[in-house]
């Protein structure tokens, strides 16, 4: 089911990519000014654009929240384009996909923290290493399990995740090295996002080999 759903958020994030180009081409450029145009106050004006042409200052005041009350003139300006019938026809079509699969995504959300309830201790334990969080924590669980006496250390579970660089080398020749495994996916990103994007794969394996390693000694 984790992978299930990490297929159908790389599809709404294709989704979502398509907005922002039609938007663009309707010379809407509401991703200027809004860090996420797909928070409250972004998704509420796009949506209103797929019904009228032009958003009055009043009604774009009216739907901004939070920190952009203070881009008021700059939302407004942001908006001045020209949506025409062809671009509302694809926003209405993309906007339909994401409902549709950001609804797949609650029940299998749903349906992965109810197979969860008989390892709970291990679901909170797993979510305390930094970097981890409850998406990211059930998709380990499902893919290595609670069960650590299959790793007879951390450093095997390391490897098995794929966090030891091969030694690949064959009539003196060393061919690719690198780490591959479904099991690489699950341990790449939050800790990205909250330390900062490594650079090399040195850089990259580093972080990752670290988590592996907790989750071994820590369950």
């Amino acid at each position: 089911m984790p992978r299930t759903r990490k297929k159908l958020t790389e599809e709404r994030t294709r989704h979502k990519n398509r907005i922002h180009k039609t938007l663009q081409d309707a010379n809407i450029k509401l991703s200027t000014v809004a860090t996420d145009i797909f928070g409250v106050s972004g998704n509420a004006m796009i949506r209103a654009l797929l019904e009228k042409d032009d958003l009055s200052p009043e009604e774009v005041k009216s739907m901004t929240k939070g920190k952009l009350m203070k881009k008021i003139g700059l939302l407004i300006k942001a908006l001045d384009g020209k949506v025409t019938d062809h671009h509302r026809f694809l926003l209405k079509m993309h906007f339909e996909h994401i409902d549709s699969l950001s609804s797949q995504i609650a029940l299998l959300d749903e349906e992965i923290y109810q197979k969860l309830e008989i390892h709970s201790k291990e679901f909170e334990l797993i979510q305390t290493i930094p970097g981890i969080n409850a998406i990211t924590g059930a998709s380990i669980i499902a893919l290595i399990g609670v069960d650590m006496s299959r790793f007879p250390s951390e450093h095997h579970l390391a490897s098995w995740a794929a966090m030891c660089p091969g030694n690949n080398e064959s009539a003196g020749k060393r061919k690719s090295g690198r780490t591959e495994s479904e099991a690489t996916i699950i341990l790449k990103p939050r800790w990205w996002r909250q330390h900062g994007q490594p650079q090399g794969q040195k850089a990259l394996i580093s972080p990752q080999s670290t988590i592996s390693l907790l989750i071994r000694a820590w369950m």
